[in-house]
């Protein structure tokens, strides 16, 4: 069974306790009557999250959850967009080998993922201009 996330004012007490006051993990977890895990799950989130202390002023819980918590990309566009069209969309990022959250996104967004995908032979053709005329050039020497 999930345990209940840490409220943010006691991550908030975690964070001044680790980066401000210098106490251990051991002590955060005494003082704040959660386990020494929890402390150190939190101090890394924060890490990664890249957050320092002390915590800019604008930062609310809100924001502030979400920078430790983020959503899961997946789940997000699942229920957005539907298993079947995710699906889909990290198909077309694996073959124009562009997989990344922003990507499947993109192609999500701008419904690319209901266009098909161009066979091998048509991403070999040049077309580009530049390329035309130097091959139309005729030699110099």
């Amino acid at each position: 069974m999930p345990q209940n996330r840490v409220t943010m004012r006691k991550i908030r007490e975690i964070l001044r306790l680790a980066w401000s006051c210098n106490q251990t993990r051991q002590s955060i977890s005494d003082s704040c009557g959660i386990g020494k895990t929890t402390v150190t799950d939190t101090l890394y989130r924060a890490s990664a999250a890249g957050l320092s202390y002390p915590l800019p002023v604008d930062l609310d819980d809100e924001r502030l959850e979400r920078l430790l918590y983020p959503q899961h990309p997946r789940a997000i566009t699942s229920k957005r967009f539907g298993k079947e069209r995710l699906e889909v969309a990290c198909e077309c990022a694996l073959f124009i080998k562009g997989v990344s959250y922003a990507s499947i996104k993109s192609i999500l967004n701008n419904n690319l993922d209901q266009k098909p995908l161009p066979k091998q032979q048509e991403l070999l053709t040049v077309t580009h201009q530049s390329l035309a005329r130097c091959h139309a050039r005729p030699d110099s020497g």
